[in-house]
């Protein structure tokens, strides 16, 4: 399990409210650790802490949270091995009403025979709801979950 590490820049180019813990008492580094790691590597957890009843995981609207397991699940199964490098919290802003935990990532897909490097950006749009912040979005730069026809 890697450690999730400050930035020291911040490449936020919209206006916002610069974040304080008046707003979001909770440790944003766990919070973006115990989501991204298990989605960035190969580890099934039970449950996602801090998490809404309905979320967006990329191009992916209103799962609940046993379909962003199987979504999860679909994808990992892809590749043999997959490894969160790093993970970088780069920012943390308050936005109408969101707060808004943004960084960067560093993550290695292996299969049998070769591996390969993806980096990108990551977002966690949290919203304040019946007195406490949920995760409504992860947003996770050049990792593809299948769109999967999901039956009730």
């Amino acid at each position: 399990m890697n450690t999730i590490t400050p930035s020291t820049t911040s490449t936020s180019s919209t206006p916002s409210t610069p974040f304080s813990d008046v707003y979001f008492t909770g440790d944003a580094y766990l919070l973006t650790a115990a989501i991204l790691e298990p989605i960035l590597g190969k580890e099934r957890i039970s449950r996602f802490p801090s998490l809404n009843s309905r979320v967006r995981l990329n191009g992916l609207d209103n799962l609940s949270e046993p379909e962003l397991h199987y979504v999860i699940g679909q994808y990992q199964e892809k590749y043999d091995s997959i490894s969160n490098i790093s993970i970088t919290l780069v920012d943390r802003r308050l936005m109408d009403r969101r707060i808004l935990i943004v960084g960067r990532h560093e993550t290695g897909y292996c299969f049998k025979d070769h591996c390969r490097i993806v980096r990108g950006d990551w977002q966690l749009d949290l919203i304040h709801q019946r007195g406490a912040w949920v995760v409504v979005n992860i947003q996770i730069e050049g990792v593809e979950f299948d769109p999967v026809l999901i039956c009730q």
